[in-house]
């Protein structure tokens, strides 16, 4: 999983620069809490690609299971139980979001930033999910 310290100086720069716009405009003051935002985001993303590409799928009682043997001609399908952990990541965001009173956009495109945070009165009465690329901060590594 990528962390703050994979990434490269300039990455670093850049992303120390989402950070303090995030807390000048939400208060994200914690640079740990950005961080987990961050790492909590790329788990979404990669969980996203998972389901998009039929390895990861979750039954009618919300169960998850590995499908194995997709890409592999002559193999045989087959399901394993897998841990949940979108529903640990989500409630994770969720708590720092609502720490600095804020509320969450979970973008569900695996080809873009999952988690967007913003405040409801940035949105005029606009939706979020027509706003989020306007109105909302993306957070991510």
């Amino acid at each position: 999983m990528t962390t703050y310290s994979r990434l490269t100086v300039s990455e670093q720069k850049r992303f120390r620069k989402r950070a303090d716009r995030a807390a000048e405009r939400y208060g994200i003051t914690d640079f740990r809490d950005y961080k987990r935002l961050a790492a909590e985001d790329h788990l979404l993303r990669q969980w996203l690609v998972l389901e998009a590409n039929g390895e990861r799928i979750r039954d009618d009682q919300g169960k998850c299971w590995w499908v194995t043997g997709l890409n592999t001609p002559g193999a045989e399908i087959r399901h394993l139980p897998a841990a949940d952990l979108e529903t640990g990541a989500i409630s994770r965001v969720l708590e720092i979001a609502e720490k600095y009173g804020l509320s969450v956009y979970f973008q569900p495109d695996c080809r873009g930033v999952c988690v967007h945070v913003y405040r409801e009165s940035d949105l005029q009465g606009e939706p979020i999910h027509q706003v989020y690329s306007t109105q909302a901060h993306a957070v991510f590594f």
